[in-house]
This record gives structure tokens, sequence and C-alpha cells, in this order.
């Protein structure tokens, strides 16, 4: 340590280099811990915006299908009973004797006709001024159900005629904005299936985006039933409601748009 000390206050060629060499090390140490903070504090700050749009994208989306939760769907349709007759031949003798043949009209069948009409779909996120065209996409699932007879127990003597409103399902595509509280604004696309699962996309300009799926609390071929409307002709009719429940949300990349 003397020899050292010596050294480093010696004039000569060699101690100098000897300090510089020293400073040189010194200086290089420091530079790596400031690289190694302004790194640290990149990630931290980089962590934190991840987690902001995290935050924004969740928050949006539980939102919309808390309201999707409270929605509900009836299946509407009218029926209407016709009696059908037939001509019967009577006969009968008179007090002269002779036979007399009386036509008379008897019951012979009933016609039942079931005839869809619009169906009600109620939901939280239509009073926001973005009407969901879900309800349409549920009558066209109503329509195959109630054209296949749906549930009803058919008398085999009578006629029965089922009238739907829609020949197809198309499977429809919405894509709303919504703004959570103290959060910006999300894009939440939507997309139904024929067995009723509400399939969301929620998304933010940057790419990061959460999917979500909703489904129906009961199977629809449970729900969207004919009821028994024997005799009550004319009148107007609706099926059990459709709700859904939350299935399952996750944060995941989506490609496409």
């Amino acid at each position: 340590m003397e020899r050292l000390r010596e050294k480093l206050k010696s004039q000569c060629g060699a101690s100098i280099l000897l300090a510089l060499l020293f400073l040189l090390l010194c200086m290089m140490v420091a530079a790596s811990v400031l690289m190694a903070a302004a790194s640290n504090a990149g990630k931290l700050r980089s962590n934190q915006e991840e987690h902001q749009k995290y935050l924004t994208v969740s928050s949006a989306l539980r939102l919309v299908c808390g309201e999707l939760e409270r929605c509900e769907y009836y299946g509407h349709y009218s029926y209407q009973r016709q009696d059908v007759t037939k001509e019967v031949e009577e006969e009968t003798v008179d007090a002269d004797g002779n036979t007399v043949v009386t036509i008379k009209e008897e019951h012979d069948y009933y016609i039942h006709t079931y005839t869809q009409t619009d169906g009600e779909f109620t939901c939280g996120l239509n009073a926001q001024g973005q009407v969901l065209p879900l309800g349409r996409s549920l009558d066209q699932i109503f329509a195959k159900k109630l054209a296949a007879g749906a549930g009803v127990n058919e008398n085999p003597d009578d006629e029965y005629q089922y009238v739907p409103k829609y020949q197809v399902f198309q499977p429809p595509k919405h894509t709303m904005t919504v703004t959570a509280e103290a959060f910006e604004e999300v894009t939440v696309s939507f997309e139904m299936r024929e067995d009723g699962v509400i399939h969301l996309v929620a998304r933010l300009a940057e790419g990061c985006a959460m999917e979500a799926e909703l489904t129906p609390k009961k199977h629809l071929s449970d729900v969207l039933l004919l009821k028994d409307t024997e005799g009550l002709e004319a009148a107007e009719h609706k099926t059990e409601a459709v709700t859904w429940q939350l299935d399952w949300i996750a944060k995941k990349e989506v490609s496409g748009p």
C-alpha cells in the first residue's frame, strides 16, 4: 500500500498512466450504474403504461358485460285456431214414412296457426344512443325454432301451420365505443352465434385487447318454446325470457380488425 502511494506521488510517466487507467475504470463503473438505472426506470414506466391500458380495456369490457347480463329477450307470436267442418248427411223418416235427407255441418279438425311477430329485446346499452342489433338476430333464431314447431305437442288429427318472420340467421357484427369512468375510449365489437352466445372484443387504438363471452343461462331450445294456447284464439303471446351470464373474460392480443 505504501509502495502504491509512492507511485501515485511519483512524477514519472508510468505513475500518471496508472492514475488515468484507474480514473477510466471508475467512469466505466459509474456509466454502467447509470445505464442500469435508466433501463429500470424505462421498464417501470412501460409496465405502468401497459397496466393502465389493461385497466382501461378491462373496465370498459366489464361495464358492457354487466349491462348484457341485465338484458332480456322475449320471442313474440300470435296464435289462431280455425275450426274446419265437414258436411254430413243425416236421414230421417217423416210422418208419411218418407225418408228425408238432411245435410248438416259438424267439426272435422282444427288448423292451428302460429305467426311470428317482432320480439322484445331490452338492454341498458340501447338507452345510451347506440342500439344493439341483437334483437333482430334473436328473432332470426326464434324463427328457425318456430318453423320446427318449437315444442308444440301436436294432435295428429289437426293441422299445424308455423309462420316465421325470417328465413335465415345472419350473424350480427356490431361495434360501439364505450368510455369507462376516468378512462379513455374503448372500441367494443359484438358478435352473436346461433346458439345465443355473445362474443365480445374490446380494444384500444394501440392494440391492447381483451375478449369475453356471455352464454344464455338456459339453452335456447328450452326457452324459445310455443306455449299451449288451446282456446286462446287471436291472442298475442311471448316465450320465456332469454337472459345471459358471463362465461369467461381474458386479456388477449387479437389479430385483425
